[in-house]
């Protein structure tokens, strides 16, 4: 049995813990990829018809290293299509 000095936190503080993006979350991470927003997409605009390996390439040239996942979500906040 638990004594008073162990009681367990308010339910609203459990709900608001698992709401939040966990610490290191893709959520937060995509800072990263969205401060090289406008070379992504000169890369992505140079040549649409590329595909996700060949844009990775490109972008590795450029010194930028982003996995595809990354790259995926990134065009999906912008409602780009890609292959």
């Amino acid at each position: 049995m638990l004594g008073p000095d162990h009681a367990l936190p308010p339910r609203d503080w459990l709900t608001s813990l698992f709401a939040s993006p966990a610490i290191g979350s893709a959520a937060r991470r995509s800072q990263r990829v969205e401060g090289y927003a406008d070379a992504i997409l000169t890369v992505f605009h140079a040549r649409r018809d590329m595909m996700p390996a060949e844009l990775q390439a490109e972008l590795v040239e450029r010194g930028l290293r982003f996995g595809y996942g990354t790259l995926r979500r990134f065009f999906a906040r912008r409602s780009h299509a890609r292959k």
